[in-house]
């Protein structure tokens, strides 16, 4: 018995003084060691107070925070048994600011707080490739939104204090882009797209869903704008031509053409006036302008022509001259001496 407790003491005196020289060795500044192998780990400053821990906590969770000079929490990273990583950074209050984090199921993710701790700011990718990063306001409320995706789609999102979506902007694989606005109840008002294949278009809706303006140009050239309705019924429709031709048309609440204006390449311009049978009543030209009655009779002329001379010309229901009058260039005054048949 006894020989065993001088054993036993033999064994704690060794380890004694292996602990006294590994404690010397530690204050060196110059120590150095192979392998350390411990559960917990604790770094001092000169002043002794800690400043960087490492180890384990519970279910295989592991841990290394980082201490300011007053003992506050400035950085904490770590790993759990279920393979996700993070890393936090806090402020001088000791308020959480920043988080970037992994999952084990390849989604990563990057978070920033305001002073009061509230999330502001957050972007992440998944697994299949898309991204996300969103904006907050004070009151967590989402309102910016910028999106890329593995389906080579892109998009940003615009929301208001009320978290309702207000703009939104996409461009697409096949290389179409939109743009569009939507009012407090999330209906679309305006909407603007561009085509690959090079055609554009806005829209503008009412507050019911129903188009009432579209401007559009084609890959040709053409460029057209249009005016409905709220029965979606075409009203006015103006458009330009590739060969330097433009025409407007306005229609009634019928879609029956009532006016139509137009001008050519050459230079030439015309605008008629219909009445609700189809008939032409006003018909002006560039030089000319001519009214008719309800059964298509031409009733009175107005022209100007190239070479100083004006006239006007009024006929009767059966296609007579009853009053007419012309000036030439030199300011002379011509009365019609015959009958002057109306034109075909």
């Amino acid at each position: 018995m006894r020989l065993s407790i001088v054993a036993l003491q033999s064994k704690v005196d060794e380890l004694g003084v292996a602990l006294a020289e590994a404690t010397a060795a530690a204050a060196r500044p110059d120590a150095t060691f192979g392998t350390v192998r411990c559960r917990k780990l604790y770094v001092v400053d000169s002043n002794g107070t800690e400043r960087i821990f490492a180890g384990e906590l519970l279910d295989g969770d592991v841990e290394m925070w980082w201490y300011d000079k007053d003992g506050g929490t400035r950085i904490r990273a770590g790993t759990d048994a279920e393979g996700h990583g993070s890393i936090s950074w806090f402020d001088t209050d000791l308020t959480r600011r920043m988080v970037t984090g992994t999952s084990p199921d390849g989604h990563a993710s990057m978070t920033w707080y305001d002073q009061n701790g509230q999330l502001r700011i957050q972007a992440g990718t998944d697994i299949d490739g898309d991204g996300l990063m969103t904006w907050s306001d004070k009151d967590r409320e989402t309102r910016i939104q910028v999106g890329t995706y593995a389906s080579d789609t892109a998009s940003t999102q615009w929301y208001d204090k009320d978290g309702i979506l207000r703009i939104g902007a996409t461009t697409y694989a096949d290389g179409d882009a939109g743009v569009s606005w939507f009012d407090k109840d999330e209906k679309i008002r305006i909407d603007a797209t561009t085509e690959a294949d090079g055609n554009a278009s806005i829209q503008w809706t009412d507050n019911e869903g129903k188009m009432r303006i579209e401007a559009a140009t084609t890959l040709h050239g053409v460029g057209g704008m249009s005016w409905s309705d709220k029965n979606g019924e075409i009203r006015m429709l103006a458009a330009t031509t590739v060969d330097h031709r433009a025409a407007m048309l306005w229609r009634d609440k019928d879609g029956k053409i009532r006016i139509d204006a137009t001008t050519e390449a050459d230079g030439n311009a015309s605008t008629r006036w219909t009445d609700t049978n189809g008939k032409i009543r006003m018909a002006a030209g560039t030089d000319a302008m001519s009214w008719f009655d309800k059964d298509g009779k031409q009733r009175i002329v107005a022209s100007a022509g190239d070479d100083g001379m004006a006239g006007i010309t009024w006929f009767d229901k059966d296609g007579k001259v009853r009053i007419g009058s012309a000036t030439n260039a030199a300011g002379n005054v011509i009365l019609p001496t015959k009958d002057l048949k109306p034109k075909p």
